[in-house]
This record gives C-alpha cells, structure tokens and sequence, in this order.
C-alpha cells in the first residue's frame, strides 16, 4: 500500500508541472496562430480599403480621358463654331441637347458647359435658363491659366460631387471660349463595390458645403437627407440602401476618431470592418472619405471555428501528452519498483547468510575452545 501511494506520488510529482508547461506552450502556439489568422484576414481588409481608393482613382482618370476625347470632337464640329461664333445660344442648344441625351445615356455624362474665355457660362446645355453666371471652379481656372486641358472632381454648389473636365476651345487658332464636361460620380459607387466586393460610402466634411445649397439641391433632385444626421460629415452617395445602426453610431464619432477604429462593427447577425480612403478633390483638398465596409461575417464565423477546433487539437494533444508521459512513467515506476523488489530480495538473502556466516563462526570458536581445553587437560595428564 505504501508503494503504490509513494508511486502515485512520483507520477502527479512529475505529471503536474510537466502537464502545467505543456499546455501553457500549446495556449501560446494556439493564441499565435490565431492572432495571425485575424491578423491575416485585417491585411486583406487593408487591401481592399486600398485597391477602392486605387480604382477610384482609375476610374476617374479612364472617364476623363473618355470626355476629353468627346470635347475633342466637339472642338472641331462646323455647326457648334458657327453658333457659337454667332452669340445663338439657342442654336447652340438645339445642336447639343440631343448629344447631351446621348452622352448621358451612354456615358453617364450629366453636365455640359459652353464658357467664354472670361470664364462666365454662356450655356448650360444640363440647364439651359442658368447662364450668364463666373465659373470659378479650380478646374476652369486651371484651364485657362495653363491653356491646357485640367480635370478632376469637384463639389458644386448643391453639395454634388461631379468629374470636370475642361478644354480650352480654339477656332481658327484663337482661343474661343471652354467646353466642359462633367458627370456626377454615383455611377462609379456601384462599379467599384462589385470589382472589390465591399460596401461604400462617400462622404463629404460639412466644412465644405453650404447647407442651404445641399438642401436645394435635394429638393431639385427629388431626395431627401438629415443634415444633423452625423456630426461633420453628409453622405452623397452609398451602394447600401439601408445602413445599419451599429454603422452610424460609429460613423458618428468625430471625424478624426472613427478613422483609429479598427475592430470589427456588429451589426445584428453581421459583422462588419470598416475602413477609410481620403478623398481629394481636383485642388488637392481633403474633403472626405470614401467609407469601405467590408462584411466579415463568414470570415469571423470561419475564424471562431478555426480557433474552436485549434483548442480542441490543443487540448487533445495536450491530454494525449499527459497520457503518453503517464503510461511511460508508469513502466519506469514498475521497472523501478520489480529492481527495488529484487534489491530487497537479496539484501535479506545477504542478511540470512551473514547470520548463517555468523552463527558458523560462532560455533567454529566453541568448537576450538573446546579441542584447546582437550589438549591442555591432555598435556597435565
């Protein structure tokens, strides 16, 4: 009974620690390879963040080189120099409003300028009772200080953000006035969320809208929206219908706040990441973001699994170790415990003869007191 409590004893001696040190070093293996798969699936986050603000970029430089090529052919259309020549704003309209039509339906082109040289509109072909009016956008002004063609986006006054590009008209060799040609960006929205698979916002800081402006520009359109809705920033275009409301309360927070997030949003059954790509307009200004969300809720359902099942492989191995390490122990403790045995066995074997070895001696000295006292009693006889 004594063995077995001291060979219990020997084991949990051993088995504790060792089994303590096992699993801390299976938690710390399991916990890198977690941290590296979330790790993993927020890089690729990051590059979808970046490749929207990549396409965006090239598609805005694709739809501008379209329009210039289009102002080209407008450039050298007889008719449209006559009129123009002529001061016949409505022949001008008349030859151009049936091409606007066209643009618009092939193109999404949705503006379409005649300028004269002292950047004041002669015509709107989009909105032909608006004229007469100084056109000061930094694309007009950088036309016509370079001469050259100038493109980019740029907010009007109703709030809308619209691709310009301008051209420097000449007939005959002088310069005649400008043609431009713009198109509102909500087509673009759509085009790039399917390419990278995400949800996008465009947004616009407050600091470069005149609210008045924006709420007419609703009601011309035929919209609506809450200015007080966020507190520095409208939204002009989303690809998501609905957004969800763990979205705006996050999407509430200061500017410079919300862009530091970087944990995942729940949002009901779905989770969300959200990320930011700054937005400039033709003038280098940053004067908002284009909000990418991505919906990571496979990818979050996949990442609790794969840990579920690393911590399952973990503890299996860990016990399997245990286990292992036990039975192995064990055996040494038998083995141990049998040479003890046999140790034992011939120490009292030792003992016996010794006492044997002993009690020989001892009867071998009586045995020569006695044959000593013999020959003396033999001698005195």
């Amino acid at each position: 009974m004594n063995r077995k409590i001291k060979k219990q004893n020997i084991r949990i001696r051993i088995l504790v620690p060792l089994g303590v040190v096992v699993l801390i070093m299976i938690g710390v293996m399991l916990y890198a390879l977690y941290k590296n798969q979330e790790r993993s699936t927020y890089e690729i986050f990051q590059s979808k963040v970046e490749r929207t603000g990549l396409l965006f970029v090239s598609e805005l430089k694709a739809n501008a080189r379209m329009m210039s090529s289009m102002i080209d052919l407008l450039q050298y259309d007889e008719n449209l120099s006559h009129a123009w020549l002529a001061g016949d704003r409505d022949s001008l309209l008349r030859l151009t409003a049936p091409l606007l039509e066209e643009f618009r339906l092939k193109y999404n082109i949705t503006h379409f300028y005649f300028i004269d040289p002292e950047q004041t509109c002669f015509l709107r072909v989009h909105n032909p009772s608006r004229h007469g009016d100084y056109i000061d956008r930094f694309t007009m002004r950088t036309a016509r200080s370079t001469q050259t063609p100038a493109y980019g986006i740029e907010l009007g006054p109703f709030g809308t953000f619209a691709l310009r590009v301008v051209h420097p008209w000449r007939i005959d060799g002088e310069l005649a006035g400008y043609i431009e040609l713009g198109e509102e960006i909500e087509h673009i929205t759509p085009k790039i969320s399917e390419l990278v698979d995400v949800d996008l916002l465009f947004t616009i800081k407050k600091d470069f809208i005149d609210r008045a402006g924006w709420e007419e520009g609703l009601k011309m359109m035929g919209t609506s929206g809450d200015w007080n809705a966020f507190e520095d920033f409208i939204i002009i275009d989303t690809s998501i219908s609905d957004i969800p409301s763990e979205i705006k309360h996050f999407l509430k927070l200061p500017h410079e706040e919300h862009k530091l997030i970087s944990e995942p949003i729940s949002a009901g059954d779905f989770v969300f990441r959200a990320g930011f790509s700054p937005l400039y307009d033709a003038a280098g200004y940053d004067v908002g973001d284009i909000v990418v969300m991505s919906d990571i809720t496979g990818a979050s359902s996949s990442l609790r699994t794969f840990a579920l099942y690393l911590s399952g492989f973990g503890i299996f191995l860990g016990l399997s170790l245990i286990i292992s390490f036990s039975i192995y122990l064990g055996k040494i403790e038998n083995n141990l415990l049998k040479a003890n045995n046999t140790l034992r066995n011939w120490g009292k074997e030792l003992n016996k003869s010794y006492i044997t070895a002993m009690k020989m001696m001892k009867e071998a000295q009586e045995a020569k007191k006695k044959v000593d006292e013999t020959n003396r009693k033999l001698e005195l006889s």
